[in-house]
């Protein structure tokens, strides 16, 4: 039985990460999950979440197994179908975008800081077993005023 209508409508964080580890997930110390947000699985104890992982509002995870690596985020209004594996490394950043995890897929990004606020973001996706593509962003980030304002160099 798929718990995840029950998930969603829990309206506090805390009551949810408890729901999961009484469904039999494995979650870490100081786990968000926001509202609306629901992971559905046939067998939870498939799911893996480590420590100080937050997943945003409105999130919908379909999967049949689940790694999320320490300090990761999943943002708002993400959906991750497909009921296949999906791992995600450490200090991950996922944004608004849909996953299909029907073959698999496992997020490897790393964030490595050069000198005068450039910022190289590099992201190795590995489809299934045969396919890995990688993408490298150059992005310059500064802190203004009014807040963080994000910006590619090239």
């Amino acid at each position: 039985m798929s718990y995840g209508i029950i998930i969603k409508l829990i309206p506090f964080s805390a009551l949810k990460v408890l729901f999961l580890k009484l469904l039999g997930a494995k979650i870490g110390k100081n786990c968000k999950i926001g509202y609306f947000s629901t992971i559905s699985t046939k067998k939870y104890s498939n799911i893996v979440i480590g420590d100080f992982v937050t997943i945003g509002h409105n999130t919908d995870i379909k999967v049949s197994n689940l790694f999320i690596d320490n300090l990761s985020i999943i943002g708002s209004n993400v959906e991750i179908n497909g009921y296949g594996k999906l791992s995600i490394g450490k200090s991950c950043y996922i944004p608004k975008i849909y996953i299909d995890t029907s073959g698999g897929v496992k997020l490897k990004i790393f964030l490595l800081y050069r000198p005068r606020e450039v910022y190289f973001l590099i992201i190795t996706v590995i489809l299934g077993s045969s396919l890995e593509l990688g993408f490298l962003f150059i992005m310059s980030i500064s802190v203004k005023e009014f807040g963080l304002e994000l910006g590619q160099v090239c």
